[in-house]
């Protein structure tokens, strides 16, 4: 019998309140057909709240300065990327990760590239910016695949830095946030109160400008109809000075994380939600709107396009009186919604987490 395939999965971006990154790390590891194949996985995290079977070897804050890197984590985490893994990795033989995270020094591995938002918008993640600009290229020559979530960000990466011949496109699952069971609303825990007995659009996602929330704020002061506008993920730096800027706008209400049932809660009794970003490289919104029913108003930008097809709403996200027009469309119940519905059963078929995982296994199998 020909020796397991030792892989090691560095899922050092993954926390216990995992934003995409760390979803889309998440729902692999649980994903892995790892059982019926010549391989052995493990994995090193900050968190051990992933739901897995495999070892999962902790990555451990150095004692003494635990406060200090606690507040700078990410410093850390570059600095265990380019020393630490490169010391563990040769234990194995392929490093897989499942974010762009990774080392210049050991040569059997793959990353992962979800988008190249940094580069775009450099002033709201300048430390990534500078990663991206100097220290991902250094990864990437290392590296003998690397993995891109749409054929847009596969495009951005041979732009940006070449490797033609490694970039594979590996799209993301969506079915990670399953349909309401249990009709919870936000309201049935202590916490936030929410109003939620008049008609609202939802947007989920608020941590960076590019998601165009202001932009969307102000389209939406301009609808008319007596509808309410939920924003979910304020507990970002940049969620919080929405939060501050907004806050004389009764209209408008911002909660901060949320656990599935609830976020299916919202999207299942939401008018629309709303997804106008400026740049995504995947963008999970829409899709988990469509599993549970709901159609999403879409940026035409970026991956979205590509990713959605037929089933969204699209508007131009540049365009405030287009937002407030499909705002208002969609309030005064001027859109037939069957349209767009009728196109879910394929988009949700489309993409699922256990076909991803088998396209990863797949990839490290042929490197």
């Amino acid at each position: 019998m020909a020796k397991k395939l030792r892989v090691l999965i560095n899922a050092s971006m993954f926390s216990d309140e995992p934003t995409g990154v760390g979803v889309h790390i998440r729902e692999i590891i649980n994903q892995l057909p790892g059982d019926s194949l010549n391989m052995e996985f493990e994995c090193c995290s900050y968190s051990n709240a992933l739901n897995t079977e495999m070892k999962v070897n902790q990555v451990r804050l150095p004692v003494g300065l635990d406060r200090l890197f606690g507040r700078f984590r990410a410093l850390h985490r570059f600095l265990w990327n380019l020393f630490v893994l490169p010391v563990i990795a040769r234990k194995y033989d392929v490093v897989y990760s499942g974010s762009s995270h990774g080392t210049p020094f050991f040569s059997n591995q793959i990353i992962t590239v979800h988008d190249l938002i940094c580069l775009k918008y450099p002033a709201q993640h300048k430390l990534q910016y500078y990663y991206f600009r100097y220290v991902v290229p250094l990864i990437l020559r290392s590296c003998k695949k690397v993995i891109a979530v749409s054929e847009f960000t596969k495009r951005e990466v041979i732009k940006t830095y070449g490797l033609n011949d490694r970039v594979v496109v590996v799209h993301n699952g969506g079915d990670h946030l399953k349909t309401i069971e249990t009709g919870r609303s936000p309201n049935d825990e202590p916490g936030e109160v929410l109003d939620d007995s008049l008609p609202y659009f939802l947007a989920v996602g608020c941590s960076y400008p590019h998601k165009n929330i202001e932009g969307l704020i102000e389209a939406f002061d301009l609808v008319k109809s007596d509808f309410r506008l939920i924003i979910v993920g304020a507990s970002t730096p940049y969620g919080k000075y929405l939060k501050r800027k907004y806050s004389g706008n009764e209209r408008v209400t911002f909660l901060d994380f949320v656990d599935n049932d609830k976020l299916s809660y919202l999207y299942t009794n939401a008018a629309a939600n709303v997804y106008v970003s400026l740049y995504e490289g995947f963008g999970f919104p829409p899709y988990e709107a469509a599993l549970n029913g709901t159609v999403s108003i879409v940026s035409n930008a970026a991956s979205l396009p590509e990713i959605y097809g037929n089933s969204v709403y699209y508007v131009d996200p540049g365009s405030r009186e287009e937002i407030t027009r499909a705002l208002d469309s969609f309030a005064q119940g001027e859109v037939d919604l069957a349209v767009y519905r009728k196109e879910f059963p394929r988009l949700l078929r489309q993409y699922k987490w256990s076909e991803t995982a088998k396209e990863i296994v797949k990839t490290i199998s042929e490197i």
